[in-house]
């Protein structure tokens, strides 16, 4: 799998918004988002990737050879990068993540051999918590907190539809756990 050049990442980007739905391509930004904050998730993204191939193949491929996302979060933020238990550390181990997830949607490699290959990539740590991680001090936590409840109200929304996807869920009680510590932040700094 070879690097593309930034003038064909953002011509197949521009390009990804009119093959995808809008859907899939929300449910790609949730799960990329989700994974990178290092929240919790319990859509299982390889069935994800599987289902978004039958509906656009030629997008999943291009998305597998950029780089420049991080196959919904299997990239670790950068808080965690000194910790050796969470993540990809280097480019060459996620473009090999991205050919073990193409592999596996040619059909030239088993389901199972490609989740077991993927375990080396780490994503979630159970007694990690993100949202204790940020340094309030230096937000305005009044803005902050009328953003985060904006997008609570519009996410809790979402997810209140009938989805095939638990991102939208996931996502709302990111945004609560990170609202309430927005409010813990508030009050001790008053």
């Amino acid at each position: 799998m070879s690097a593309m050049s930034d003038e064909a990442v953002e011509r197949d980007s521009d390009g990804a918004r009119r093959i995808l739905s809008s859907e899939y391509e929300e449910v790609l930004v949730l799960l990329e988002t989700l994974g990178l904050m290092g929240m919790p998730r319990r859509d299982d993204v390889i069935a994800f990737f599987e289902e978004l191939n039958e509906h656009s193949p030629e997008f999943v491929s291009v998305f597998l050879k950029t780089q420049n996302f991080s196959y919904a979060g299997i990239v670790t933020p950068p808080w965690l990068n000194e910790d050796s238990r969470f993540g990809i550390r280097r480019r060459t181990s996620l473009i090999h993540a991205g050919g073990i997830i193409a592999r596996m949607l040619e059909r030239r490699m088993r389901r199972e051999d490609a989740m077991s290959a993927l375990e080396n990539f780490t994503v979630y740590l159970e007694d990690f918590k993100p949202e204790e991680v940020v340094d309030m001090r230096w937000i305005n936590m009044e803005i902050a907190m009328e953003r985060v409840e904006r997008s609570l109200r519009v996410y809790e929304h979402k997810a209140s539809r009938r989805s095939s996807f638990h991102c939208y869920e996931d996502f709302s009680n990111a945004l609560r756990r990170i609202y309430e510590r927005e409010e813990r932040a508030l009050s001790y700094f008053r």
